[in-house]
């Protein structure tokens, strides 16, 4: 559990600065002492249980997003406080199984002609609308946008092909057009053009007018246009010599729908049994969609999710204390057995008392996994001040956190809200919450709301690198960095003919030298995650050894820690000193000496 330093013969965990007194003279006497940030919770919009982001800014995340906690916590992440920046990545995970919205659009003969799948999931789905109209000139007109916003339109989707026409001596000539294939018939002779053979127009094309009696153009527009899967079904098409046009109307439909023009809405696909382009038809929207609660399993399937990506920081934006031990596996297993150290921070909901808060820690009791408490009154996206609850306070410490250079802490830096759930006693409060396990907000001396001690929840014992986050943080980054100056040489020097040899070894530790230095090199100009002197340097011991294929490693550091207790010493005395009278030789006195 976090350490305590004694004030006045009590023990205390609240970070200050303290003044004592020691009254002894005062008796009468006689002549004679590393940072991306992933935040997990519930929006109602993005693609669950996948890594959405990076987001530059709020309303980036708002277009994925859209509404919720998530996107709430998100981009509350964005400022925390003055005294923090924001951090340089930010990721969010929409956790769930919210399904997308579907829809099939017919042809004209009341085939399905394509399917269209939301990109949207959940109630945002829900909203999604698709309108197809004929178009002015040519082809069609498709409306697509969301209930209540303004629609995107695009008039005149068509696209021609290539013309086909039959000028040789036979009778019955037909063309036959399908999705991998175009049979070229007349008589009894019947030539099948495979178009995974030729599956640009150009060459299929080139490939029909080597049949004898049909003549092919292709339109200039789709020169670069593929055939196979994109032409518009026709079914023994007769011909003359006036061309035929063979068209890809149903593909251009598909194309706008897809593409950045038709503003990310729907994700088209022709269906198999199409026979033509989507019919005119007016404002359609998917089936509805219902959004289940999420379960434990939803949670502990997104952590699986988050082995793959580079993420540092982990707020959870969950009360549930079962969630809280998934996110303690997933991040002890990432740090010890992936070597990818992470670090998250979880809180409960509003209404806890200090006590129920204070049991939280014995609970999860995790040297990676930190609780906040309690939760802060803020703003919202209105301006309307609005209660979060603690798991919202862990997301801003954790955001700080990934704002900060490892290594450096959340201790006593003032949070951008309007002020705590409950008012937190400095330190009666605190001196509570704090040996259980929990990083508490209050109001500080100033007025602001400050995080009174960033800690993880580890109570086992007082090593610091379990109980002080930015200590365990700044471990983490020394560890990270030496290991990526070492890699490189991983079965690299075997191949050389060196392998596990005196060279090697020595390799290693001037790619370790180098990263340790860089550690213990002072903030602005390195991280300074490594703290020391001359009589006491940062790391030393440095030492390779090599045993079979495996060489290992050691070395000593000095990993900061944070400045948590202040102590000044007043040591009271009281005056003491002489006064002389002087007298006359006419027997008056008169001013005196004093001394002391």
């Amino acid at each position: 559990m976090a350490d305590s330093t004694l004030i006045n013969g009590s023990a205390t965990y609240t970070p200050g600065v303290f003044s004592s007194t020691s009254d002894t003279a005062m008796n009468p006497v006689s002549a004679g002492t590393g940072n991306i940030l992933c935040v997990m919770g519930i929006s109602t919009g993005g693609k669950p249980n996948t890594l959405l982001g990076p987001f530059a800014t709020p309303a980036a995340a708002a277009d994925v997003l859209v509404g919720g906690e998530l996107l709430t916590a998100v981009q509350k992440c964005f400022s925390v406080s003055d005294q923090v920046d924001a951090p340089s990545t930010i990721y969010a995970v929409n956790v769930g199984s919210a399904p997308a919205g579907t829809l099939t659009l017919k042809d004209t003969a009341g085939n399905d002609a394509i399917n269209l799948v939301t990109d949207q999931y959940g109630t945002v789905a829900n909203t999604a609308q698709i309108a197809v109209y004929a178009g002015t000139v040519q082809g069609s007109e498709i409306s697509v946008g969301y209930a209540g916003q303004q629609a995107i339109t695009q008039d005149n989707i068509a696209r021609g092909a290539f013309g086909v026409a039959y000028t040789g001596a036979g009778t019955g000539a037909t063309i036959t057009v399908a999705s991998e294939s175009v049979t070229l018939a007349v008589g009894t002779t019947t030539t099948v053009l495979d178009l995974n053979q030729y599956q640009s127009i150009a060459q299929l094309v080139d490939a029909i007018n080597t049949v004898s009696g049909f003549e092919a153009t292709i339109v200039a527009t789709a020169v670069n246009q593929t055939a196979l899967n994109s032409l518009d079904p026709v079914t023994a098409e007769a011909l003359t010599s006036t061309p035929y046009a063979v068209t890809a109307n149903l593909q251009a439909q598909i194309d706008f729908l897809n593409s950045t023009a038709g503003g990310g809405i729907f994700t088209a696909t022709r269906a198999t049994t199409a026979t033509g382009p989507a019919a005119p038809a007016g404002w359609q929207s998917p089936a509805p969609v219902t959004v289940p609660a999420p379960l434990v399993t939803d949670w502990t399937n997104a952590l699986t999710m988050l082995q793959s990506s580079d993420v540092n920081w982990l707020a959870i934006l969950s009360p549930n204390p079962a969630v809280w031990a998934a996110v303690d596996a997933h991040v002890q297993y990432m740090s010890k057995t992936a070597q990818r150290e992470r670090r998250a921070w979880v809180g409960p909901d509003v209404g806890m008392s200090l006590s129920d808060a204070a049991a939280l820690g014995v609970q999860l009791n995790s040297d990676r996994v930190s609780i906040a408490w309690p939760g802060f009154y803020g703003y919202d996206a209105n301006g309307n001040e609005t209660l979060y609850p603690p798991y919202m306070t862990a997301a801003l410490i954790a955001s700080g956190f990934a704002g900060l250079s490892p290594g450096q802490t959340m201790t006593n830096v003032a949070l951008d809200v309007i002020g705590p759930e409950v008012a937190v006693n400095i330190p009666t409060d605190t001196d509570v919450l704090i040996p259980a396990g929990i990083t508490p907000i209050a109001q500080g001396r100033s007025g602001t709301t400050i995080v009174v001690r960033a800690i993880t929840s580890w109570l086992n014992d007082n090593y610091y690198d379990r109980v002080e986050v930015s200590t365990g943080a700044a471990a983490d980054f020394t560890n990270q960095q030496v290991r990526s100056a070492v890699e490189a040489r991983l079965g690299s020097d075997a191949a050389q003919g060196t392998g596990v040899s005196p060279v090697t070894m020595n390799g290693c530790l001037s790619d370790a030298e180098t990263a340790l230095n860089y550690c213990a090199t002072p903030r602005p100009l390195g991280p300074g995650v490594i703290v020391g002197d001359s009589s006491s340097p940062a790391w030393d011991a440095l030492t390779a050894v090599a045993s079979g294929d495996t060489i290992e490693i050691t070395f000593n550091s000095q990993p900061v820690i944070p400045l948590n207790f202040i102590k000044t010493n007043n040591a009271l005395r009281p005056y003491t000193g002489t006064v002389t009278v002087n007298v006359s030789s006419t027997g008056s006195a008169s001013g005196g000496t004093t001394s002391s």
